[in-house]
């Protein structure tokens, strides 16, 4: 077998913990061009086939290690040849050493084909905290940090001596989430009258122009606000928050408040949680806006929040509503994990969630099922022309807007990254490739 049909039996294979198929499922051969190229060949037209390979989640995989390996387990522990122990790569830098929650140690490759890199080592160091991620940056204990959006980072950051700061906007949003499974949360009229409500600009404002003076209310779920295929779809409702017009959504659907003052019908009340995880002091603050925003509709949010809310409560469907983000690339295809009715993934157990031995086929955690838009999304994947795709996507973006809002976006999440003047050729790069995309350049002087 070629390495490149390995792959393709890697994806497929129903027992792997692979996210997503689409697309790799259409490829019926390879073909090798040289080292460095090679051709795929698709049963059908398949407009995002860069996406395919483009990212660091779909890297070329090795035969040589992962073959007659357990997928789902083979690197838990060690990136490298689970036979010799020895580390591969088959970028310009490989894992010399990995201790987990601790460090990673990279060092050059030096059958790398492309640029070859000049630093002689990186050692990333996880800190599960921003605050904490600066201040080791301020005592010089590392040179670079790449931390999570929290307000005030950025002057914490220009504050340093000889630092340098950069924020960028890309495919990386937040969102607030509904499972319209939950009794309450099934009634569209109650989730339109949410979205209606929300007050996007206000959060955008406290939480995001502080590290991003170009943030915006994000009114698309396919496109970013700073691409050009960009339509505000959900402008239809207001960044501001229009209370009155919810208010009025809810009357009309029957949902009376009760002598505490949270609407009901039919014995189900609008009280809910809202959950994130813990200690992410921006996200806190959007919760208690929201919360308290919501209030004024008759509307009660719980927050809970969680450290397992992704990996456990999530996955498992044990959740009411919750704020996150989604990390996307440039193109929307990345998209139909999350808005596929064929996407919706079986429950899993928290024991199979924390071992990785789910079926992890599709992310559509709210259970968002609009034909519609399958029929739109998979259109979208077979037309080659861009004007006529472009168009399908953002007619897609706007049935979720309306017959769906199951998922109201925010914002585009700013990067906040810093390095010190003694690093050298260190650019951002907003995409689920991050700061570390052109290590090759990196230098330190």
């Amino acid at each position: 077998m070629s390495l490149s049909g390995f792959m393709i039996v890697s994806y497929v294979n129903s027992n792997n913990d692979i996210v997503s198929r689409l697309g790799y499922d259409k490829i019926t051969a390879f073909n090798v061009v040289s080292p460095t190229e090679f051709q795929m060949v698709f049963a059908e037209p398949f407009a995002p086939f860069r996406d395919l390979w483009a990212g660091t989640s779909t890297t070329v995989l090795p035969k040589h290690v992962l073959e007659g390996t357990n997928f789902n387990k083979v690197w838990n522990s060690c990136i490298c040849d689970p036979k010799t122990k020895k580390p591969i790569s088959s970028g310009p830098m490989m894992v010399e050493s990995f201790k987990p929650d601790q460090q990673v140690t990279l060092v050059p490759n030096p059958n790398y084909w492309g640029t070859k890199a000049t630093v002689s080592k990186v050692v990333f160091i996880p800190v599960p905290d921003s605050n904490a991620e600066v201040n080791a940056f301020r005592a010089g204990e590392v040179d670079i940090i790449y931390p999570q959006n929290q307000i005030g980072l950025r002057k914490k950051i220009e504050a340093v001596d000889g630092a340098h700061y950069t924020s960028s906007l890309g495919p990386q949003w937040e969102h607030f989430d509904m499972l319209s499974t939950v009794k309450g949360l099934d009634d569209i009229e109650v989730r339109t009258a949410i979205a209606t409500a929300m007050p996007r600009q206000q959060i955008v404002d406290r939480l995001v122009k502080d590290a991003n003076d170009d943030a915006v209310v994000l009114d698309n779920v396919m496109w970013m606000a700073n691409q050009q295929q960009y339509e505000p779809n959900w402008s239809i409702y207001p960044a501001a928050g229009d209370v009155a017009a919810a208010n009025a959504i809810l009357d009309a659907a029957g949902w009376t408040p009760g002598s505490d003052g949270i609407r009901a019908k039919d014995g189900v009340k609008l009280s809910f949680t809202l959950g994130t995880t813990p200690g992410n002091q921006a996200r806190e603050l959007s919760q208690q806006i929201i919360q308290e925003q919501m209030k004024k509709l008759g509307i009660e949010f719980t927050i809970k929040n969680s450290s397992d809310i992704l990996w456990k409560k999530m996955t498992g469907f044990d959740y009411q509503t919750i704020i996150f983000a989604w990390v996307g690339s440039p193109d929307p295809y990345g998209n139909n994990s999350i808005w596929l009715s064929t996407s919706i993934p079986e429950a899993c157990p928290p024991k199979q969630a924390k071992e990785g031995s789910c079926d992890s086929s599709g992310q559509n955690y709210t259970r968002t099922n609009v034909p519609a838009v399958d029929q739109l999304l998979n259109e979208a994947d077979r037309e080659v022309d861009v004007a006529t795709r472009t168009a399908l996507l953002n007619e897609a973006d706007r049935q979720l807007a309306v017959n769906a809002v199951t998922v109201i976006p925010l914002f585009q999440k700013p990067t906040q990254l810093g390095y010190r003047s003694t690093v050298t050729g260190v650019r951002d790069n907003p995409t689920v490739d991050g700061f570390t995309w052109n290590i090759e350049e990196w230098a330190q002087t």
